[in-house]
């Protein structure tokens, strides 16, 4: 498994105007993301953690079984430093003026008072559908914006605790699943490095692992005529993997065919067209698409 690394807000910006040079129609897209992910580092730095703990009984269980190191409510998280990020993040937002504008400002009049942060970042690592519900309905707003908002605001904690529960899997001999060994979640995107190896990045708490180059993550079949791929020939940097087997797709990023800064969360964002032409062809990608609207 392999830790995260550490970008700077310099790089970070340099991967954002790289890829509005390449994808202009992205460019607000792209503007309003390199702020969040911009902040999201920086937090990194002041999230206190307590350490998740697991036995060598447990783990053992688990290797054995084939199962991740834990379920997504057992993640830590510092609801001080999330809810510090969660002020930036709407801050962020309501300078966009976009339609989640009005969302941003609902949350931060509620907040400590509908949206607890304990409570509110608990029952998003516990799919707590009801909380959500009750909750938006409460500040008159959308639960797909109190859910965007929740999720930007606590993943400097899920990263940073990910990156601790790695540490229980250094002497995994191999890890051969499709889903996340940490979390259990699959991955949302790949990323091939220099040496062609095939890095699968998870879509919640952003574990890489190594993974054979034809491989499906989602059915786990490998080569067959049913996993094949696509692309074009002016971005021979991106392609899309997909499996007619099980009729799903993920997006992957050949950094052997470009020179610019790759920061995967943001090469998530700025293939959305890809994620289009894939669902469009009848594939799906295993998790929701919720992005706001930050035109101006």
């Amino acid at each position: 498994m392999n830790m995260s690394p550490v970008f700077s807000a310099e790089q970070i910006q340099a991967a954002a105007q790289a890829l509005q040079q390449l994808r202009p129609a992205y460019r607000e897209l792209l503007r309003f993301y390199e702020k969040i992910f911009i902040a999201q580092e920086a937090s990194k730095a002041h999230v206190n953690l307590v350490p998740v703990q697991i036995t060598s009984e447990l783990r053992a269980i688990k290797r054995r079984e084939k199962l991740p190191l834990v379920d997504v409510p057992d993640f830590s998280f510092d609801p001080q430093s999330a809810r510090d990020l969660l002020l930036k993040i709407c801050d962020i937002i309501q300078s966009h003026n976009g339609e989640m504008a009005n969302a941003a400002s609902a949350i931060v009049r509620g907040l400590d008072q509908e949206v607890e942060p304990f409570v509110f970042f608990g029952s998003l690592l516990k799919s707590d559908d009801a909380y959500f519900d009750k909750t938006a309905a409460a500040l008159e707003i959308d639960k797909n914006a109190l859910a965007f908002v929740a999720y930007n605001s606590l993943k400097p904690s899920l990263v940073l605790c990910a990156e601790q529960l790695s540490g229980y899997l250094k002497d995994l001999p191999g890890w051969e699943k499709g889903y996340c060994p940490v979390c259990g979640n699959f991955p949302g995107l790949a990323v091939l490095d220099q040496d062609g190896r095939r890095l699968l990045h998870c879509s919640f708490c952003w574990t890489t692992w190594p993974a054979k180059r034809v491989f499906c993550p989602f059915c786990e079949k490998t080569g067959g005529k049913n996993f094949h791929t696509f692309y074009s020939e002016q971005e021979k940097d991106l392609r899309v993997d997909i499996c007619d087997d099980c009729k799903k797709y993920l997006k992957t990023v050949d950094t052997r065919a470009t020179e610019r800064i790759i920061y995967p969360p943001m090469e998530l964002i700025a293939s959305l067209h890809l994620d289009i032409n894939a669902r469009q062809r009848g594939y799906d990608c295993g998790m929701e698409l919720m992005l706001p609207d930050v035109s101006e």
